[in-house]
């Protein structure tokens, strides 16, 4: 008997195994009527995927490094996850929402994931909420609305998996939460009502690809306490502590009242 481990067993990707999901995919009917048909429109798919994929890393890298023009940013951040399903179910499943690299068939899951978490990462990075109850029902519409998107292309993804489609679900409604609060300041036409304030302390926080900056600033609305607040590099740059700051005060075009520092 051999001392040899075996390396077949469920969960492993042997060359024969990757061999084996090749041919079950060149057998997949729905991918075309013959073999060579079905060969062709997977390379396609490969190279679709690999364009969508290219696309959405210099998408994130834009949002992250310098988002301007911003509306353009996130507009594109927002329309790459519904790009991505849309590719699983238009190539019927050549391309899979699973994340696994082990897998044959390429993958959309980047230009799924990352873009929603970006998205959200900006939301909290350029907006300063003071009221979440306009929040729920417009959430509860663009939430409802990705989550739809994502079980029609669930059930195209032959790779499906109840763990993917979950993690996916968490990464739309984090998309949501940005969508919704964009909206809210980005279309928000009130006038402010301006505070004033002072500056206590300054910070700078440096990633590898994203760089923050950091006021504290004394209290300056219903006798709170002092609060850090993030802010673009020129406002950084203009005050100095103990420098004078105002901060203005908007209701939100969906009833979500958000500040902003001048």
């Amino acid at each position: 008997m051999s001392d040899t481990p075996d390396r077949t067993g469920p969960g492993a990707h042997t060359p024969r195994a990757a061999k084996a999901e090749a041919a079950a995919i060149l057998s997949d009917a729905r991918l075309g009527s013959s073999e060579d048909e079905r060969r062709d429109n997977l390379r396609r798919a490969r190279i679709q995927a690999g364009i969508l994929n290219t696309v959405t890393g210099a998408a994130v890298t834009w949002a992250l490094s310098y988002p301007r023009p911003y509306s353009v940013a996130i507009t594109v951040l927002a329309v790459l996850p519904l790009a991505g399903i849309g590719l699983v179910v238009a190539t019927r499943g050549a391309v899979t929402l699973d994340s696994d690299r082990k897998n044959v068939r390429p993958t959309a899951a980047y230009a799924v994931f990352a873009p929603g978490i970006t998205l959200a990462f900006r939301s909290l990075e350029d907006w300063h909420i003071l009221g979440w109850s306009g929040f729920w029902l417009p959430f509860a519409v663009v939430a409802g609305f990705l989550l739809g998107v994502l079980l029609v292309g669930a059930g195209a993804d032959s790779q499906r998996k109840a763990s993917t489609v979950a993690i996916t679900s968490l990464v739309l409604l984090a998309q949501s939460y940005g969508l919704v609060v964009f909206l809210n300041c980005q279309l928000d036409r009130s006038v402010p009502v301006i505070h004033r304030t002072v500056v206590e302390s300054r910070r700078i926080s440096r990633g590898r690809r994203h760089t923050s900056y950091y006021l504290t600033v004394s209290p300056w609305i219903d006798g709170g306490y002092s609060e850090e607040v993030t802010v673009p590099s020129s406002t950084y740059g203009w005050h100095l502590e103990g420098s004078t700051v105002l901060i203005g005060v908007r209701t939100g075009s969906l009833s979500m009242p958000w500040y902003f520092v001048q």
